[in-house]
């Protein structure tokens, strides 16, 4: 590497920032020195992406650590603590700054000869490594090798250079997100090796307190050292005075004694950048082991830890489809009602921060497999936290927790219910299942609406309904264009009980043997099994009540009768008996009134009374068919023919078949809703899907709704206290 090039970024430009106020003396990109010289008057960082700020922020705490004496604590946490406050309210000594890049002249350029910041100038040596990996391998999003083409159309033959500052953002992320698995071949000693162990942020989400300035941010991201620790003793990469050893052990029992080298720590990679003859392109690079041993855990203070079936913890992962509410129970350390194993708060936020102000919170993060696979990045935040409400509030603490454990309850339910709808109609479990990726997709950004319009409402009465309400909603999104018969609308109908948290077995031994609800349980599951009462019922409803009166003269009774099953133009005997009742429209919708009529009149004699009012309260012909099995009219597996039959009809087939139907069903005169079935008749040719499904979803909901109460009523009985 030519010892004239250079790019030191602690004085170039590399890192993207928003000024508080803008000038043209201010500009867009700043080195190390100036973003911790200016960081009062710094909004935010503005470098993207996602895991590349969450190494930068790193390195930054290290270097207020030390610019500010706050990476050692010689007289206990109290003072360290003060001390912090002391500093907060001002700007950074720029003396000081400058000292701490004097001491270490040289360390912070990218392409030092001999010690080049953050890589290992070894690589170069074709005995070291023989083989360099190419830009594009440094890239982040571009594809290298034999790897599909995604972002953009890069060929290892004609790389396009990255911009210098481009590609020490890669160099971080390589450090702290790399890899495991294959890499290039490297010499050290006696060992030969061509594999890596993973950086020490894979697959992490690391979480970070955002204030007013970058000059608040940082000194909110510290962590008190230990009592006594030295910071000759807790050194960065760039602080030793020889490349580090890659066939070295990791020290035992504690590696990383303090903040400083945990934050810079772990790396499992190492980089060598090659430039081109300006400095401001790298055009190639080497990415191969830095250390042959597995690193352990640094103790990172950002990350959630969880622990798993055997004991052992482990970062909470990034996960794209996650919002960031969810993960409150790690951040604030939530209690909760709820069982379980409650996961470890970041320990960054254990450290007083409600002292220096008000703190949002920014996740930053690599969805990730733990070895190759490179999903997506993930950022998130959220709004400002009170991080010491568990001490300060606990009853409303515990209110929050209790709520981001039902939203994820239901979450977890939903996702179990539309898997279990889609394992029974397709009859197989895929790895994969497609309707839980779009239910997700759904109820999520509702839930989080709930959740954060509830937090700042300080509203916490009933929002396990709310909850139950999104997932509903999603669950009917996902799954109604679905319901094309009786398997399918038996499947969908079965898994909505899993809302509830699944059907209980004591209820599903005998449904006629089941006492009926309560008043007030009953008038709930009417509501949510019964078509809704259209407002176009009121002339079926008066037309149904005369033709009940009509039916009072037998001779009457036979011309309506005559006409069951039959054309519209071969009804001659009822058209003096109900002609001037039937509303003057299109011939479908005669037809419908003239059908209804004909087998009303068509009843036996128990059935010829006129059914009281609440009985044509809008209860479709499928919720009707439950009841008559329910009752014991007809067996299930009749009605559910009948039903399949019926659906599958055109205006002509139902007008065919649905006299049988009926005349099995009517029993007694509420057995049908003929103000329902008329109207759903006089629609059919028009919207015969919607009418379908809701029959379809009205015998299944009435069927299972011994099952639905029980489940509700278990649901919300552990749950009364909110």
């Amino acid at each position: 590497m030519s010892s004239d090039v250079s790019f030191d970024v602690a004085l170039g430009p590399w890192a993207d920032v928003r000024w508080k106020e803008a000038g043209p003396d201010r500009p867009s990109r700043l080195g190390l020195r100036d973003l911790l010289v200016h960081a009062h008057e710094i909004e935010a960082l503005a470098i993207t992406p996602p895991p590349a700020l969450s190494a930068v922020y790193r390195l930054l705490y290290a270097l207020t650590a030390r610019v500010t004496g706050l990476d050692e604590s010689p007289d206990g946490l109290d003072d360290w603590l003060d001390r912090r406050v002391e500093i907060f309210g001002e700007p950074l000594d720029p003396a000081a700054v400058d000292a701490y890049f004097a001491k270490y002249e040289g360390r912070f350029d990218l392409f030092h000869p001999e010690r080049p910041f953050l890589q290992d100038p070894r690589l170069a040596d074709p005995k070291v490594c023989p083989k360099s990996a190419g830009v594009n391998k440094l890239a982040l999003g571009r594809p290298a090798g034999n790897n599909p083409v995604w972002f953009g159309h890069h060929w290892d033959d004609s790389p396009v250079p990255l911009s210098t500052p481009e590609a020490f953002l890669s160099l971080l992320v390589w450090l702290y997100y790399g890899p495991a698995g294959r890499c290039s071949t490297r010499t050290h000693a006696d060992v030969t090796a061509a594999d890596v162990h993973a950086g020490p942020l894979r697959k992490s989400l690391s979480y970070h307190p955002e204030g007013g300035t970058l000059l608040e941010t940082l000194l909110a991201g510290l962590t008190p050292p230990p009592d006594g620790l030295r910071r000759t003793d807790d050194p960065c990469p760039w602080e030793v005075p020889e490349l580090p050893d890659p066939l070295a052990p990791p020290r035992t029992p504690d590696p990383y004694p303090g903040p400083c080298s945990r934050l810079t720590g772990g790396w499992q990679h190492a980089l060598l950048l090659i430039p081109d003859t300006t400095g401001q392109h790298v055009t190639d690079a080497y990415i191969t082991w830095g250390r042959r041993e597995k690193q352990p855990p640094t103790g990172d203070a950002y990350v959630i830890l969880q622990t798993s079936k055997q004991g052992n913890l482990y970062a909470r992962p990034a996960d794209s489809g996650r919002a960031l509410w969810r993960d409150l129970d790690g951040l604030l350390d939530l209690p909760t009602t709820a069982t379980g194993t409650r996961p470890r708060r970041p320990a960054v936020f254990g450290t007083d921060l409600d002292e220096l102000g008000s703190f949002k919170v920014r996740a930053l993060g690599f969805e990730q497999d733990g070895k190759t696979e490179d999903t997506q990045f993930v950022s998130a935040v959220t709004p400002p936290l009170l991080f010491r409400i568990n001490d300060e509030d606990p009853a409303t603490a515990r209110r929050i927790g209790d709520m981001r454990t039902a939203g994820e309850l239901y979450g977890d339910r939903l996702d179990k219910a539309v898997k279990q709808a889609w394992k029974a109609i397709v009859k197989d479990e895929p790895e994969e299942y497609a309707w839980a990726e779009q239910a997700a997709a759904v109820y999520w950004p509702k839930a989080e609406e709930i959740f954060w319009t509830r937090m700042r409402n300080q509203d916490y009465d009933r929002y396990r309904q709310s909850f139950l309400s999104a997932a509903t909603f999603a669950f009917e999104q996902v799954t109604q264009s679905h319901i094309r018969g009786v398997r399918t609308a038996r499947a969908i109908e079965k898994a909505r009980l899993e809302l509830y948290g699944g059907a209980r077995k004591a209820n599903r031994k005998n449904r006629r043997s089941t006492p009926p609800p309560s008043t007030a349980r009953q008038e709930t599951m009417t509501a949510q099994q019964t078509t809704t009462v259209h407002p176009s019922l009121e002339r079926p409803r008066r037309f149904v009540a005369e033709v009940f009166r009509l039916c009072e003269d037998p001779g009457k009774r036979a011309a309506l009768r005559s006409g069951l099953g039959r054309p519209l133009d071969e009804c001659h005997r009822m058209h003096k008996v109900i002609a001037a009742r039937v509303p003057e429209e299109r011939e479908t919708v005669q037809r419908a009134y003239y059908a209804i009529a004909a087998m009303i009149a068509s009843l036996p004699p128990q059935a010829r009374g006129e059914p009281p009012a609440d009985a044509l309260t809008g209860r479709n012909l499928g919720q009707c068919l439950a009841e008559g099995v329910n009752r014991g009219a007809l067996r299930e597996s009749a009605a559910e023919a009948r039903l399949d039959l019926l659906t599958r009809q055109s205006v002509d087939g139902l007008h065919r078949h649905l006299p049988a139907v009926v005349r099995i069903l009517a029993d007694r005169s509420s057995a049908v809703d003929w103000a329902q079935l008329l109207l759903d008749l006089a629609r059919w040719e028009d919207d015969r899907d919607r009418i379908t499904r809701r029959w379809l979803q009205a015998f299944y909901r009435t069927r299972f709704k011994d099952e639905l109460a029980a489940a509700q009523e278990t649901d919300d009985g552990g749950h009364d206290a909110q």
